[in-house]
């Protein structure tokens, strides 16, 4: 938790829980349960409430408080794991790129709302810490079935999501990077099917292993004579090849390769 305070060191026990404020500049960290220095039960809203006050218990609190999570205890190593787990299981899978295009562009946001509300920016990148963002940044926006499939299309999608994020949370709004990912997401799946029947004809590309299924000469192999128009094969037809790839992930061409 960050508080912002005159530099002091202040140790509080409160509600049968140790408080420990440490200085760290204009801003000092506390280390303990996050709900022994509740903005709202001490009576100033985070982050914009202006006048620092004691506490009931008798700490001194700030004009803006930014936490971790409570889920997490307030401490840093259960979020360090799922970040290094998560991170690892997305690396894998090849995906790793829009989670980080994601956080850079939610941290550089944060900045800017700061900039923009007055708030210390540590209140502004404080819920990217939280168990919700976990979920949100490794599975949620990283899901290949409500993703676009080129890679340029999946991080430009994030950071359109991040934008329209910021813009919710100025609105204070609780459920910003859901409401964010709702809009957006679906969105750009309109917009990419929209562009596959204008592109769709002569080919059709799996991005998994590069086959090409081409109309003029159809695949006898696979029951498709040659001729057979890309959407007169089945939906739920696989690449032949790898296997793995369904035709809702292969990428239509206009024209057929050399």
């Amino acid at each position: 938790m960050v508080i912002s305070v005159a530099p002091m060191s202040i140790l509080s026990k409160g509600a049968g829980a140790e408080t420990r404020v440490r200085r760290a500049g204009r801003y000092c960290i506390t280390y303990g349960q996050p709900a022994r220095l509740n903005a709202q039960a001490n009576g100033f809203d985070h982050p914009h409430h202006r006048r620092h006050r004691l506490d009931r218990n008798g700490v001194l609190a700030g004009d803006s408080v930014a936490s971790l999570s409570i889920q997490w205890g307030n401490y840093l190593w259960p979020m360090l794991v799922i970040w290094v787990l998560g991170s690892v299981i997305i690396w894998r899978l090849r995906r790793f790129h829009i989670t980080a295009t994601y956080v850079a562009a939610f941290i550089a946001l944060a900045f800017l709302r700061s900039w923009i509300t007055g708030s210390p920016w540590q209140s502004e990148i404080a819920p990217i810490t939280g168990p919700m963002y976990q979920l949100f940044i490794f599975f949620m926006i990283t899901d290949p079935k409500t993703t676009v499939r080129s890679r340029a299309g999946q991080c430009a999608v994030v950071l359109v999501v991040a934008l329209v994020e910021m813009i919710l949370r100025l609105q204070q709004s609780i459920y910003a990077p859901y409401y964010a990912l709702f809009i957006v997401g679906p969105t750009a799946l309109l917009i990419e099917m929209w562009l596959d029947t204008r592109r769709a004809g002569a080919a059709a590309r799996c991005p998994g292993c590069g086959y090409t299924y081409r109309v003029s000469a159809g695949n006898e192999l696979e029951g498709f004579a040659a001729g057979t128009a890309w959407s007169d094969i089945p939906n739920d037809w696989s690449c032949p090849d790898c296997g793995v790839r369904d035709k809702v992930d292969f990428v239509p061409m206009t024209h057929e390769p050399a």
